[in-house]
Formats: C-alpha cells, structure tokens, sequence
C-alpha cells in the first residue's frame, strides 16, 4: 500500500517547503511571543526553584531579630519542606532556641532523619518544636508544622530545618 503523503510531496515537491498561511499571522506570533514572556517570567520569579520557604523562614527569623549567615539552602518545589544550612554561631543557636522555645528531641519527624542521613550529618543536638504551634505562624498567614535545629559537635555549620503545615 503506498503512502499518500509521500507520493503527493514527490509529485509536487515546490510545494513540499511552502510555509502555512496561518505561520504568518500577527496572532500567532502574539501568541507565541506571550507564551515565552510568560516562562521567562516563571523562571525570573524563582517560583520553578524552590517552595518560597527559605525566604518565609528567613523572615520569621528577621522579625524576632534573628539574622543568620546563610551558606545554602534547599527546597524543593515537590515538598513543602525545607532546610537551610547556616555558619555556626554559637550565640545565634542560643537565641533561636530561646525564641522558638526549642527543645531537645530524641527522634525527629521523618523527613528530617532522612534529610540528616542524606547530609551525613553527625548531630551533637537536635532541638526542635512541632505541632503548628502559635510560634511558627508566619506574617503571611500560613503556618510551619516544625522547625528543628541541628548542631554538629565538629565543623562551622548548624541545620534548620522547617515544613509548611498542610491545611
């Protein structure tokens, strides 16, 4: 059986090139020029990047006159967790605990485990609070499930570690 489209681009191949009509219409390329405005702008938001939850925790930190050196962070947009990984400071560890009325936690929420095991971190403490409490409301409205601070005995770096509350 041979193929029709084949047979007609062979028969009148100065029409195999030819460009559609609609190619050229101003509403099309408006269209198209819309589209890649759109994910340029996407991608300039940092909203294809990460949860926004580094930036919410950083500022739940700054309005209880918190301002830690941070060296990374990491959030991704499938979770609504985080963590941020901050040069040790021994005095702003103090505070953070003193602020958010941190406590010693003998085993912490899953996702922190898993996320301490991925690190290879070494924990000399865990402190933490869980259980959306009042402390962790954000200006925004939303609201933090958790918030964990992990110190090592050895080495410059100190863990947060926080999720979004579903709901």
């Amino acid at each position: 059986m041979p193929i029709r489209g084949a047979v007609i681009a062979l028969s009148y191949p100065h029409q195999m090139f030819r460009r559609s009509p609609l190619a050229d219409d101003p509403r099309r390329r408006l269209t198209r020029a819309a589209a890649v405005l759109l994910a340029w702008l996407a991608m300039g938001s940092g909203c294809l990047f990460d949860n926004g939850l580094p930036a919410d925790l950083l500022t739940l930190l700054a309005a209880r006159g918190l301002q830690p050196q941070v060296l990374s962070q990491q959030a991704s947009v499938r979770s609504r967790a985080a963590h941020l990984v901050l040069l040790r400071d021994a005095a702003l560890e103090r505070r953070i605990v003193a602020s958010f009325g941190l406590a010693p936690v003998s085993q912490p929420v899953l996702e922190v485990e898993q996320a301490i095991a991925a690190a290879a971190i070494t924990p000399a403490a865990v402190l933490g609070i869980t259980g959306r409490p009042a402390v962790l409301k954000l200006a925004n409205g939303a609201q933090l499930e958790y918030l964990y601070l992990v110190t090592t005995a050895s080495g410059n770096r100190s863990w947060l570690f926080a999720a979004y509350a579903y709901g």
